[in-house]
């Protein structure tokens, strides 16, 4: 199918689609949810886990912001 360059321009087009619809809906999330400064530093903190730790497992970054969300409730 990438062969054809109708078909690849098609694909390229969805996959550009694709991802400005995930931005958008990340930038309304983003609006809605970081309410606080707990939760602005949970989201800090979770992307510097996400790039500085390259290997990580998703799962991990979670639990880390589940912990860390606690922890800071006695803040």
């Amino acid at each position: 199918m990438r062969r054809s360059k109708v078909v690849a321009a098609f694909l390229d087009a969805v996959n550009m689609a694709s991802v400005a619809v995930i931005a958008a809906v990340c930038v309304v999330m983003g609006k809605e949810t970081l309410t606080d400064w707990r939760t602005i530093l949970i989201a800090l903190l979770s992307l510097v886990a996400v790039f500085y730790f390259r290997k990580i497992n998703s799962a991990f970054i979670v639990i880390g912001g589940a912990l860390t969300g606690y922890l800071l409730t006695w803040i």
